[in-house]
């Protein structure tokens, strides 16, 4: 080996050690959460592949800036023989602050945007961070931040970069197209990601919630929505789904749908929600859909859910129909207690066959009605 290899071998060999990633907070972390953080990184980076000449020498950039108590080829051998106990004891007790939770989320997509990005990574990926318990805004944050590291591109768009300033080298000019097309890595994965909301408190007297564009779908998982001035709303979404939610108090409508067909509400109660609302336009009987406001092209189907003291109260004296919602519902195992539309002057409105809480029904099936309207002319 001559004078030149040996140079090319020894920059090879240091390059980590000249650009260290400073400042990750797994750097004041002892030797256990390190063990065990970079074992779950690897494992990461094995995932339907073998660690990649870029993802070793981002592993060995993270160990040389945080220390370590082994070296990088011991980690790769740990990730392969991890059982649930580990995974139990990572996820569970040792990410047990949302900075470290982030860091690693962050490292988990640079890590796998420098391998092969394939459909099952990024189906991996999107499980890890909800293993992380990292929310779906969070999520499209850290993606965006990883897209800037890729890029190496330091400059001022609104996400603060100061936790990762660690990973920015301090080189100019055109990174090439290696970071352009890591970058379009972390762009797959952040657009085919369906967001996750699990266990959330949402009150709508403290903060507007609303969607647009989420072409993936959404999620919510046993959260609780509290009513204020605005409804939650949905805008050119994909299908939108609630399991095991809670709805309570609203004086507004609860959900408005805009070119967002599909929507599934599971196991989930809604109480005392009731709009208050002053309106004459269109006279008598219109359909209002006063808890669940889309039309009749959008598919909503409801299964197990209980309405209870919900419907709507004009402040003028005209009726309306289909009060629950003017959507095309398919319903099962519901139950409808005390649910009525009321005017200014009267507690229900009068009997008529558009008094209904469903103008739209495609099929109802094993549903209970107490001291309501009539779930629809068809029901």
């Amino acid at each position: 080996m001559d004078a030149i290899e040996k140079l090319q071998e020894y920059l090879r060999d240091t390059r980590a050690q000249r650009y260290p990633i400073l400042g990750h907070p797994l750097a004041n972390m002892d030797d256990y959460h390190k063990n065990y953080y970079y074992t779950m990184l690897c494992l990461v980076m094995q995932y339907e592949q073998d660690i990649t000449r870029g993802q070793a020498m981002f592993l060995q950039r993270l160990i040389a800036g945080c220390g370590a108590e082994d070296l990088p080829d011991t980690y790769a051998r740990r990730a392969m023989e991890l059982d649930v106990s580990d995974f139990e004891e990572f996820f569970e007790r040792l990410m047990d602050t949302n900075t470290l939770r982030s860091a690693f989320a962050v490292d988990a997509i640079l890590a796998a945007s420098l391998g092969r990005m394939t459909d099952g990574m990024t189906r991996f990926l999107a499980q890890v961070l909800e293993g992380l318990r990292i929310t779906p805004g969070d999520a499209k944050i850290l993606t965006q931040i990883c897209r800037r590291i890729l890029a190496q591109d330091r400059s001022s768009s609104g996400v603060d970069l100061t936790m990762f300033s660690g990973y920015f080298i301090n080189t100019s000019g055109n990174k090439g197209e290696k970071a352009r097309t890591a970058t379009s890595r972390v762009s797959r994965f952040a657009a085919t990601q369906k967001r996750i909301i699990k266990g959330e408190n949402f009150n709508l007297a403290i903060n507007r919630i609303s969607f647009t564009g989420e072409k993936q779908g959404i999620e919510f998982i046993s959260c609780s929505f509290t009513g204020g001035e605005t409804p939650i709303s949905f805008s050119d979404c994909g299908e939108v789904r609630f399991d095991n939610c809670s709805f309570s108090d609203f004086k507004t409508k609860v959900i408005t749908l805009k070119d967002t067909m599909r929507v599934t509400i599971n196991a989930s109660t809604f109480q005392n929600c009731i709009e208050l609302y002053s309106s004459s336009n269109g006279g008598d009987w219109n359909e209002r859909g006063c808890v669940i406001s889309g039309s009749p092209d959008v598919s909503l189907t409801l299964s197990n859910n209980l309405f209870q003291n919900c419907g709507g109260r004009n402040n003028q004296y005209y009726f309306v129909s289909s009060f629950i919602t003017n959507c095309t519902v398919i319903l099962s195992d519901c139950r409808f207690e005390k649910c009525w539309h009321r005017t200014q002057f009267i507690d229900h409105d009068p009997k008529n066959a558009k008094r209904v809480m469903f103008a739209h029904v495609q099929s109802a099936d094993n549903c209970t009605v107490t001291h309501s309207a009539a779930l629809g002319p068809t029901a």
